[in-house]
């Protein structure tokens, strides 16, 4: 961080304290599971590696502006977080026959997820406000579902918009933005955005670890304040609104 810390919101302060030793410490948990079987530990530590690097990808591709790639693979992280969410349940037995399930392709993700909701996600509590648990990764997963192909959601990405000059209206009443593609294609309220949500991914990570088996090497109090930051953040609509609209591509002040 270049700027003053003041300058950065308590949920960016917190999360990029958190980002590396949550990420750290949940490969540390798969590799420690305590499970007898080697192809679904094997399954279990495959899935938080890719978790930690796709994320480690996204972080980079947004840094540089690629804004639309790094929104693609942060779905990866989704993806990933119910075979991580099996790793580190406690009734080994029942976790390692869903994993079994998924190794051999005879159980799906969606499958999982619902088995998960039915069996587990009530143990977690509540989600950033005052919603279930199922609620929360709903939008969550929600969020970046438009994101699995190419279109024209995701082409929107790619653009910077251009703050100067602002946002005109017609006089048919439409609205004309300015935009820029090409390969240096930085926007700052992207790049924030999607930050924010990987945050918002690392506390998930954290209050999982918390939900499922204490451990002291993870920082529960800073999880918990990151949970309260991340709850009165603006971007998030404070618990009112859809994620899927939270994270459209394109924002703009509305002209007069």
């Amino acid at each position: 961080m270049s700027q003053p810390r003041e300058k950065y919101p308590d949920w960016a302060i917190l999360g990029s304290e958190l980002l590396g030793p949550v990420l750290a410490l949940l490969i540390q948990k798969m590799e420690e599971r305590p499970s007898d079987d080697p192809n679904t530990n094997f399954v279990c530590q495959g899935a938080a590696l890719h978790f930690a690097q796709c994320f480690g990808v996204s972080e980079g591709e947004n840094r540089k502006g690629h804004h639309a790639v790094s929104m693609c693979i942060l779905r990866q992280c989704i993806e990933s977080l119910s075979i991580i969410e099996l790793g580190l349940c406690q009734d080994i037995n029942w976790a390692n026959s869903i994993l079994s399930g998924w190794h051999e392709n005879t159980i799906s993700l969606g499958k999982i997820r619902k088995e998960l909701e039915q069996n587990v996600w009530a143990i977690y509590g509540k989600g950033l406000w005052s919603e279930s648990w199922s609620e929360f990764f709903a939008e969550l997963a929600g969020a970046v579902q438009p994101y699995a192909h190419y279109t024209r959601d995701l082409q929107a990405w790619q653009l910077e918009i251009l703050k100067s000059p602002e946002a005109s209206r017609t006089e048919d009443g439409g609205i004309v933005l300015y935009a820029k593609i090409g390969p240096d294609t930085y926007d700052a309220d992207k790049a924030t955005r999607i930050t924010l949500y990987q945050i918002v991914l690392i506390w998930a990570v954290g209050r999982v670890v918390m939900a499922n088996a204490r451990d002291s090497r993870l920082q529960e109090d800073k999880i918990l304040k990151l949970g309260v930051a991340l709850s009165k953040a603006p971007e998030l609509g404070l618990g009112r609104l859809s994620w899927r609209e939270q994270f459209w591509a394109t924002e703009f002040n509305e002209p007069f």
